[in-house]
């Protein structure tokens, strides 16, 4: 297990990182309060790293973060991080942090974000009735005590999960797990349901579409061949007769 020294990074690093990924390590120790140096960092992720919470709240500090990910890590209960002087926010992950309390209202009045996953944490109270403002396509907040929520927010938010399995050992499956793989069952299924509809849908309009080619085209040959048809009540201003002298045979 090693040991994460943000006495020796510190200041070599102020100013300079803009990316920042300890993903899946065994450091020990806390999140280091030193991230707040890093003025220009716009990615950071601690996805299972290791470290202990509580998420430092001079995080805020960071104002040009658009992406925070940060999950599964131990420590004390903690409440959120004030965030909501990061306007350019994209994604925010913290999930299974020990947060409690409720969803900070500026998540929905980020414009620029696009995933939000809060889930297993201790969340409560209500999912705000509105959609959120901008693009929000992807939100987790499964493993909370939240309450509401209304279908114009559910049919503004859509969900994918991705599992990754560790190789080498046999695999004991949590609560959490078994009910984020029974979600992922549900969607898929919805998911070719809705694909085997879309298929039919497309069958259905190519062959409606031949169909239209084909009219298109019978109407084309019917025009033409009543163009090169003489009308009724036609009259010939002249004839031409000739006669071959050779053969005394006349002909027009």
């Amino acid at each position: 297990m090693a040991q994460f020294r943000p006495e020796s990074s510190a200041s070599e690093s102020e100013g300079l990182v803009q990316d920042f990924r300890i993903n899946d390590n065994s450091f020990n120790g806390k999140i280091p309060s030193f991230i707040q140096n890093w003025k220009q960092l716009q990615r950071l992720e601690m996805h299972a790293s290791g470290l202990e919470g509580p998420i430092p709240s001079n995080i805020s500090l960071l104002t040009n973060l658009s992406r925070l990910r940060i999950s599964d890590i131990n420590g004390p209960s903690q409440d959120f991080s004030i965030l909501s002087s990061m306007t350019g926010m994209i994604r925010v992950v913290q999930r299974n942090c020990n947060i409690t309390g409720e969803i900070p209202s500026y998540f929905w009045t980020m414009k620029d974000l696009d995933m939000l996953d809060l889930s297993f944490n201790n969340l409560f109270g209500e999912i705000p009735a509105k959609a959120h403002v901008g693009h929000l396509r992807f939100l987790f907040l499964t493993g909370n005590k939240l309450s509401g929520g209304t279908p114009e927010l559910t049919q503004a938010c859509y969900a994918i999960l991705v599992l990754i399995l560790p190789a080498g050992e046999p695999r004991f499956w949590s609560n959490q797990e078994l009910e984020i793989i029974k979600m992922v069952a549900d969607q898929v299924a919805v998911a070719l349901s809705h694909a085997a509809i879309l298929e039919e849908s497309q069958l259905m309009r190519e062959k409606l579409e031949e169909r239209n080619r084909a009219l298109q085209q019978a109407r084309r040959n019917t025009m033409m061949a009543s163009q090169t048809m003489p009308t009724e009540g036609t009259s010939f201003n002249s004839l031409s007769l000739t006669c071959n002298r050779n053969t005394g045979s006349w002909y027009s």
